[in-house]
């Protein structure tokens, strides 16, 4: 365990901007555009048989309103400025908001004590730590569903269970880069195969570090 210095954390905001970065544009390219087009090519069929399609007109005006919704939600997201200053809770729940838009993921979070870490480098690092689980186990592990668990008793418990309908990639092991991360965090972090369908990572954490150079 070292410190974690000024440049780490940097290096960790580029990261955490750039992942940003990647799953905006996959809600738009990915997702709300292929809404869009598949909109678009029904009502192409409505024009050619206007009598014999009010089936696919609720399925574009349902389409529409998922995109439009989508579209809203991303607008309303703060990461332009999002480390002036850094708010951790909010920016975990945008964070939730925008993997629900980008694929077809079911992902929820529970926070029990909101008042988790003072420290806005350590609260960097922890936002750091959740987004790359995450990504272990969207892109690792395959999962359909994830449910993030946080709480705060003597020290940060982060638990994320994901769940899976295919087995295919449940044995991906953690990558390196995020058992470094929570090592050098002064923390724990293990995972447990539950049974064919879940898996389960638990992450370990001081809630006052003194690691982190000021």
């Amino acid at each position: 365990m070292g410190t974690v210095s000024e440049i780490e954390i940097l290096k960790t905001k580029l990261e955490i901007q750039e992942t940003v970065w990647l799953q905006t544009r996959r809600a738009l390219d990915d997702e709300i555009v292929q809404i869009l087009s598949g909109a678009k090519l029904l009502l192409g069929v409505s024009d050619r048989t206007p009598n014999e399609t009010p089936e696919a007109m609720l399925m574009v005006e349902e389409m529409l309103g998922k995109a439009i919704k989508d579209i809203r939600a991303l607008c309303y997201l703060n990461y332009d400025n999002m480390f002036n200053p850094f708010h951790l809770i909010q920016s975990l729940n945008e964070e939730i908001i925008l993997l629900n838009i980008v694929r077809e993921l079911n992902v929820t979070l529970e926070i029990v004590n909101e008042s988790l870490m003072a420290g806005m480098n350590q609260q960097i690092v922890f936002f750091r730590i959740v987004q790359e689980t995450i990504e272990h186990c969207v892109n690792g592990l395959k999962a359909n569903t994830i449910n993030v668990q946080i709480r705060k008793t003597d020290q940060i418990d982060l638990e994320i269970i994901s769940g899976f309908s295919n087995t295919k990639n449940h044995g991906k092991a953690i990558p390196e880069s995020l058992l470094n991360r929570v090592h050098r965090s002064a923390g724990f972090i293990s995972e447990e195969h539950t049974d064919l369908h879940n898996t389960i990572i638990r992450i370990k954490l001081p809630t006052q570090p003194n690691n982190y150079e000021t």
